[in-house]
């Protein structure tokens, strides 16, 4: 093989792993670009999510102090049942019971919007992405729960309630119509009021329950956040 020959095959094969050198340098530096991309998403979402449920937990501290309050409010109206004759302070609060008793809306939020991004694998971290998808389960559990509830105390309240007691929902200074021994001794309710501070106490509790979740929650995605900066 001549002189020649032997250069042109080694420029060639020079050129050649020139080409390889420059592809796997454009393929780390893509992976690299990938990776940071990624960790800026990911650190996005878990931003989001923490706002998210920093707001979760003040407005479920909201739903415990008015649950407590109303829950307390229920019972001394249930109390002043006994009574022969009230007076205007005892009637003003019968009145808010009945009007705030049937009560138990759940708080609205759109709980499977975050589906799609974690299926597309938005959190690397296994454990982490456990505890936010059983958050997230909990949480539609709850709120479905406290929907039955609330359909189911309505339709009690609107079956039995109106029909010993006349209402007025639209002015507070026109009162209801009650007889207090009629009420007292009348099963249906006695029934509403049960059944009323049962289902508060168990909204109640699961807002806990949700407080708790929220918070130790919030914590692991703030120890996730705090490996990437």
């Amino acid at each position: 093989m001549s002189l020649d020959a032997l250069k042109y095959i080694r420029y060639a094969i020079g050129e050649v792993i020139l080409v390889v050198i420059g592809i796997l340098i454009a393929l780390q530096v893509n992976n690299l670009n990938e990776e940071r991309k990624f960790k800026i998403e990911q650190k996005t979402f878990l931003d989001g999510l923490k706002n998210e449920l920093e707001l979760d937990t003040i407005n479920f501290r909201v739903r415990i102090d008015m649950y407590e309050k109303r829950i307390a409010l229920i019972q001394e109206a249930r109390i002043l049942m006994l009574k022969k004759k009230l007076d205007d302070t005892q009637k003003k609060v019968f009145r808010d019971a009945v009007l705030k008793m049937y009560r138990l809306t759940p708080i609205n939020k759109n709980i499977n919007r975050h589906d799609n991004k974690i299926s597309d694998g938005i959190i690397q971290n296994d454990e982490l992405k456990n505890i936010i998808l059983d958050y997230l389960s909990k949480s539609k559990f709850y709120q479905d729960l406290q929907s039955a509830l609330n359909n189911k105390l309505k339709d009690i309240y609107t079956s039995k309630v109106s029909n010993y007691i006349g209402l007025n929902f639209d002015d507070e200074d026109i009162p209801f119509t009650y007889d207090l021994a009629s009420l007292n001794n009348n099963i249906d309710i006695q029934n509403v009021f049960f059944f009323s501070i049962l289902f508060h106490n168990t909204a109640l509790n699961n807002y806990n329950k949700q407080l708790e979740l929220a918070s130790q929650l919030i914590e692991e995605i703030e120890k996730e956040l705090n490996k990437s900066d």
